[in-house]
């Protein structure tokens, strides 16, 4: 029956939003899912407890979905960059999303009416120190932000699209890593003023920590109510304080 997820990325973009929230999965054209996509709806927002509003520091978050979604042809797992993995190997990168396609108040407008079908672009890893120079950002670039586009513009993400996907083909494989997470940009697509992303490999850490907890609680739950299910003489066990103590019970201990 396939692999199942029900953990998403985000940013804070649309924090004031959030309790409106779906996520749909397997869908290209906002307007016709068609019978592929999957929605669902949040059961736990998990924000960063360092994120700041105004600087747009560790702006990221974790949704956790009421229910999985199946993986199919048409929905699959992301790819976690490890510590270990090299970004500057990574050449091959892509941007997606349903936000504008042109800057400018009234081209923003229709563009954001208009897009009804996912877009993607091709852009490039930027290294965040000339990213970081006085004719780009000017030091606005945090050691937890990535930046992806074209020194001369023309490519980049928009308003809209914050929170999509920053993904990376990894040139040893066919597979790719969700490197990075939309978050922010001066205007679109301008010359030396890419757009900014949240680095997913930054917070790779955080994010194994915060689903560690989401486990141990599961787990928790389960031993409380491990007697009442199996029986009062069934051994119950302790509940680990690590993902690496986390290990299924013999049979023998269940039943």
């Amino acid at each position: 029956m396939g692999e199942y997820a029900e953990g998403v990325l985000q940013n804070l973009y649309f924090h004031s939003t959030i309790e409106a929230w779906r996520v749909v999965a397997g869908a290209s054209q906002l307007s016709r899912l068609g019978p592929k996509a999957q929605a669902r709806n949040r059961k736990r927002f998990q924000v960063h407890d360092q994120y700041n509003k105004i600087s747009q520091s560790n702006d990221i978050a974790l949704l956790e979905l009421d229910q999985p979604v199946q993986c199919n042809v048409h929905v699959q797992l992301a790819c976690m960059p490890h510590p270990s993995l090299k970004m500057s190997q990574l050449t091959t990168c892509y941007v997606g999303g349903w936000g504008a396609t042109a800057e400018g108040a009234e081209l923003l407008r229709r563009s954001l009416a208009s897009n009804d079908v996912l877009q993607e672009a091709q852009v490039l890893l930027i290294d965040t120190h000339v990213c970081n120079g006085s004719s780009w950002y000017r030091r606005a670039i945090h050691q937890h932000n990535l930046c992806a586009g074209y020194p001369p513009g023309g490519i980049d993400t928009c308003q809209g699209d914050s929170g999509g996907p920053l993904i990376c083909r990894d040139p040893r494989t066919e597979h790719f890593w969700l490197v990075g997470v939309t978050s922010w940009g001066r205007g679109c697509a301008r010359v030396s003023r890419p757009g900014v992303y949240v680095s997913t490999q930054h917070f790779f850490s955080w994010i194994l920590e915060e689903m560690e907890l989401q486990l141990k609680a599961l787990v928790e739950f389960v031993m409380e109510h491990c007697c009442e299910i199996f029986g009062e003489e069934t051994e119950c066990l302790s509940v680990p304080s690590t993902s690496e103590e986390l290990t299924a019970p013999s049979a023998a201990s269940l039943f």
